[in-house]
């Protein structure tokens, strides 16, 4: 079903963009008409009156290219379910060849191909990034066989979590308190292989019940909640992260990385279980903790 969505959202950007494109060059015809002694299946005939043509009617041409790239690709993004890329891309290249075919095919001027395939890539660019969701979601679930404050203090001790999680090579803190409520510090990880880091704030603190952090990283506000609970014998672990792109190339990447990201938020959990479960998981601190709630 998934996949006959997919299909479905392309052929609806496919239309709307197409309708658009021939909506807009039929002002063009209707200002500039192929006149009577131009015969239109006479191929040089056809290419002098093109070459008589004014600015403006090449300009209204290009204006159909960029609109039509654009309502195809924010349509199909539209129309997919979840907002999946995939179909917007697909558009927005069929869009793109197309616009290439037509060149190649019909005599245009030189400025025309670099203009074509600028509005192409440009306004094709902002139809996928208009039409990204406003928030992204990801939620994943661990039951540890350890006890709840082992647990809250391996997510919200800053120093613990970082030893449970291997790709953390540092934390730095930027408050002179190290666990808490309003509790800021650099987090600096290995990624391919490159070094990246990242400033966090804790805004919710709720003992041995839930730890929130806040990142405002590459055009994104990135929101996590961790909450705990007794389960059986051990804890139920949650983790729900929010991740609300404000730029343009942000609403554009992040949804595209999401995947990525999800694989490494999964990674973090298993190793935070694995932590917890072993001898290596430090007893429970509860010195100088601050227990708050965001206001």
């Amino acid at each position: 079903m998934r996949i006959l969505a997919r299909i479905g959202a392309a052929l609806g950007g496919m239309l709307a963009g197409g309708f658009c494109v021939a909506g807009i060059q039929q002002i063009s015809s209707l200002l500039y008409p192929i006149p009577d002694t131009v015969d239109p299946n006479d191929r040089q005939q056809i290419n002098e009156w093109i070459n008589a043509l004014p600015t403006l009617a090449f300009l209204i041409v290009l204006a159909s290219w960029a609109i039509g790239c654009f309502v195809g690709a924010w349509t199909a993004r539209r129309l997919t379910p979840l907002r999946s890329l995939f179909p917007a891309i697909i558009v927005a290249l069929l869009f793109f060849g197309a616009t290439i075919a037509t060149m190649v095919m019909i005599p245009h001027p030189w400025w025309m191909w670099p203009a074509g395939i600028a509005a192409c890539v440009i306004f094709g660019g902002l139809g996928l990034a208009l039409s990204a969701p406003e928030l992204l979601s990801m939620q994943t679930t661990r039951f540890i066989r350890s006890p709840v404050d082992r647990v809250f203090q391996t997510l919200a001790n800053i120093e613990n979590f970082s030893q449970a999680v291997p790709g953390i090579t540092n934390v730095q803190f930027l408050s002179e308190q190290k666990q808490g409520f309003g509790t800021r510090f650099v987090e600096t990880r290995i990624i391919n292989g490159r070094q990246a880091s990242t400033e966090l704030e804790v805004t919710q603190y709720e003992q041995n019940e839930r730890v929130r952090m806040l990142s405002d990283a590459g055009a994104t506000l990135w929101d996590t909640v961790f909450t705990v609970a007794p389960y059986e014998d051990g804890t139920r672990m949650d983790m729900q992260m929010d991740a609300k792109p404000y730029g343009l190339f942000a609403k554009l990447m992040v949804p595209a990385i999401l995947g990525v990201v999800s694989k490494a938020v999964e990674s973090d959990m298993d190793a935070v279980k694995v932590y917890c479960e072993s001898s290596q998981a430090n007893p429970v601190d509860e010195n100088n903790l601050v227990d708050q709630k965001e206001t």
